[in-house]
């Protein structure tokens, strides 16, 4: 099963997995619950942009199975010990749905540099005697990016964070501004050169990890 916000991450992670031999099953996602705003303060998810992932089981032909996050970062330390309040329980609780519907053996997961994500999904994964499949864990950003690239993945940018420009005092005003002028001579120097930076996406096109036709998710995503 692949665990999937929609990005590009996961997705290549994927495109690993398929590589190496195992098949994707089902796809499984966690979104705010209903009348929250699109993004969460959350410790653990990316929830950015979640109304488009319908989208993906339709693209790919496979089973999409949701859960509202109702938990909240609790137990936020460097070990994960188990707490029914903590947003981690939630995943949990949609691995167990996938893995009793399905049989599943392994879960997908697209983590890069996140010790903090790493150790939960680690530990969810023990509870529930399932196989962690994290390819891209520690690899270098620039050459994973010029790999998505070369992989013909079609993806857009859908957030970027950066701090914020005002502050009261004159010294940290000029430092910040400083810092997003060199940011935006970076960005634009990545867009001319493809270099990496940090941002969050969206992929459009299924065609790298299916044998699915292009459904339109482009269209699809803009009228969302």
């Amino acid at each position: 099963v692949r665990v999937s916000i929609g990005g590009k991450d996961s997705c290549y992670n994927m495109m690993q997995c398929v590589a190496a031999g195992h098949q994707i099953v089902a796809l499984a996602n966690l979104r705010p619950a209903e009348r929250q705003t699109d993004e969460l303060d959350s410790y653990m998810y990316q929830t950015v942009g979640h109304h488009a992932i319908d989208l993906y089981s339709d693209a790919m032909d496979l089973p999409l199975y949701r859960c509202f996050i109702k938990g909240t970062s609790i137990n936020t330390g460097r070990v994960y010990t188990t707490c029914q309040e903590d947003e981690v329980e939630d995943l949990y609780h949609l691995l167990k749905l996938v893995k009793d519907k399905e049989a599943v053996e392994g879960v997908s997961v697209g983590a890069i540099l996140s010790d903090y994500q790493r150790v939960r999904v680690e530990d969810v994964c023990r509870r529930l005697n399932l196989q962690p499949l994290a390819y891209l864990w520690r690899r270098k950003e620039e050459i994973l990016l010029k790999e998505m690239i070369s992989s013909n993945i079609e993806a857009i940018i859908i957030k970027v964070a950066a701090f914020g420009m005002y502050s009261d005092s004159e010294h940290w005003k000029a430092i910040l501004q400083s810092m997003v002028i060199k940011f935006l001579c970076k960005f634009c120097a990545m867009v001319k050169k493809k270099k990496k930076s940090k941002w969050k996406t969206r992929m459009l096109d299924a065609r790298p990890i299916t044998d699915q036709n292009y459904l339109g998710i482009q269209e699809k995503y803009d009228a969302k």
